[in-house]
């Protein structure tokens, strides 16, 4: 959350603070997972969780970033930010639906869920500090408007598919 605050100020300086910060707080956030599987303590609540909290920071750093480098603030900002919150908020419910035991029960959702799993953005902070080490993060936060929309929409219709099919 730090990180998405750094993000706000806008300029090269605070949009590079904010990606270096981001991207040690990914390499933090996968050891924990790994410590967990390692001592045999994961669990599907811990899972759950971790999902929620990455979901919070997603929201939190694209609309810092949008706000930051997205828009001037003005109705272009409203759009913006209602298409990063929808995005970002459908993505998590299609994959937290396909990573269910729900959602696991079938063959075809099984197919879904190793596709959603390669495709999910977990290098999206090595693209984030790319692009803002490139000075171009009003191209990325547009990009993820769109992109996250695309995908929970694309996911839905392979979940109703092979839902169907069942």
């Amino acid at each position: 959350m730090i990180a998405a605050a750094l993000f706000l100020p806008g300029g090269y300086l605070s949009g590079l603070a904010g990606a270096l910060l981001y991207q040690f707080s990914c390499v933090l956030d996968c050891c924990d997972g790994a410590v967990a599987r390692l001592k045999f303590r994961e669990s599907s609540f811990g899972r759950w969780l971790d999902d929620i909290c990455d979901t919070l920071v997603f929201l939190a750093l694209f609309l810092a970033v949008g706000w930051a480098y997205g828009t001037d603030g003005g109705s272009g900002w409203k759009l913006l930010a209602g298409s990063l919150a929808l995005g970002t908020t459908g993505s998590f419910l299609v994959v937290s639906y396909v990573s269910s035991e729900k959602g696991s029960r079938t063959r075809g959702l099984e197919k879904v869920r190793r596709r959603v799993e390669t495709i999910a953005p977990r290098d999206f902070s090595a693209i984030l500090l790319l692009f803002a080490l490139m000075g171009m993060l009003r191209w990325l936060i547009l990009g993820v408007a769109v992109s996250s929309n695309l995908f929970w929409i694309f996911f839905l219709g392979m979940i109703v598919r092979s839902m169907s099919r069942e």
